[in-house]
């Protein structure tokens, strides 16, 4: 017997997270030397967040769900 989830409870779920992702943003950036050079394993934070992200290998971060 199969069991079936409620439709009420499929479109809750998806406008939880449709509003989910109208309260947040992203922030991405680079980390570079003056000449251009990037600059991996930097760990970039948000100020007064616990957020922190380490730069890849270009030098790039990201933050994803940052509150707006």
């Amino acid at each position: 017997m199969k069991k079936q989830v409620p439709l009420f409870l499929v479109l809750s779920l998806l406008f939880r997270a449709a509003g989910l992702s109208a309260q947040t943003g992203r922030i991405t950036g680079q980390v570079k030397l003056a000449d251009g050079t990037p600059l991996p394993g930097v760990t970039v934070s948000i100020a007064q967040t616990l957020r922190k992200s380490i730069t890849d290998a270009e030098g790039i971060y990201n933050f994803e769900f940052v509150p707006k």
